[in-house]
């Protein structure tokens, strides 16, 4: 009779158990596809907010041919904005980028080339720490993604490559735009170069080792960031006059951007493939 009793209360705890077991999970999972969707749309706000800042490079040289453009980029980042807002609608570090956004679109100063580069960089910094605060949040790290080991490489280093390009597409276009690289635009140049192609070397490197992670568009993004280092190098840097056009620069930049952007979006395809399971 004891042994029967024994193993009935046995069976039964093994069972209530493995139900907690599975309900954790369940609930770590569904926290974990929240995280993402609200990365992919912080993700997607922060490319807004650099093409921005590329174009504001252009305006403020007196460039008048992007007022559309940024028209519409002022459209979309607000709609994006919008949908960001019924999610994380009290992160501090949401409010501080809602706020800081709102004035400058009215800030008088931001017209000035060197103060609208350094506000939007600001700005996009401030919204790149809220992407890594809310994967962290929502257990998107290695401790909880056993299988994705690199994903903090993917929120942190890889992101952080695409803004230093983000930030010589700005500082480039501004002086491409102006026809001449001054003081200030020569030293940040000369930097970003050197820092994109150590962190890109050492990030695009790491990925490469990812199983899952398609070769041709780490071959491809190198193959850009070449280009691009190169260009500024010789095109703009070691130019008294400068000759390429500003379309023709902001689309390679862009290029290059796009291309990172896609290894993100893959891990992130990934990483949503593997939680549905």
């Amino acid at each position: 009779m004891n042994v029967v009793l024994i193993s009935l209360v046995t069976f039964l705890l093994i069972i209530a158990f493995g139900g907690l077991y599975y309900s954790k999970k369940k609930k770590l999972r569904a926290l974990q596809l929240s995280g993402v969707e609200q990365v992919e749309k912080i993700k997607l706000l922060i490319s807004l907010l650099q093409s921005h800042r590329g174009l504001s490079a252009a305006k403020c040289q007196n460039d008048s041919s992007v007022d559309q453009q940024l028209m519409a980029l002022k459209n979309k980042i607000q709609q994006q904005s919008s949908q960001l807002n019924q999610l994380i609608p009290q992160q501090e570090r949401w409010l501080a980028f809602t706020e800081h956004w709102q004035r400058l679109a009215t800030d008088q100063r931001a017209k000035q080339a060197e103060n609208n580069f350094k506000q939007h960089t600001h700005m996009i910094a401030n919204v790149i720490y809220l992407l890594e605060d809310v994967a962290q949040h929502h257990a998107l790290n290695m401790n909880e993604l056993p299988n994705f080991k690199h994903v903090s490489l993917v929120w942190g280093e890889l992101v952080n490559v695409i803004e230093c390009v983000g930030q010589s597409r700005a500082v480039g276009t501004g002086a491409v735009t102006a026809g001449r690289c001054n003081s200030v635009e020569l030293i940040r140049l000369k930097f970003l170069v050197k820092h994109i192609n150590e962190l890109s070397d050492t990030v695009l490197d790491e990925l490469k080792q990812v199983v899952g992670v398609p070769k041709q568009l780490i071959n491809e993004s190198n193959d850009k960031i070449d280009q691009l280092t190169t260009t500024i190098s010789t095109e703009i840097i070691n130019r008294e006059k400068i000759e390429i056009t500003r379309v023709e620069y902001f689309e390679l930049a862009t290029t290059v951007m796009e291309v990172l952007n896609q290894v993100f979006d893959n891990q992130v395809q990934q990483l949503k493939g593997a939680l549905n399971q």
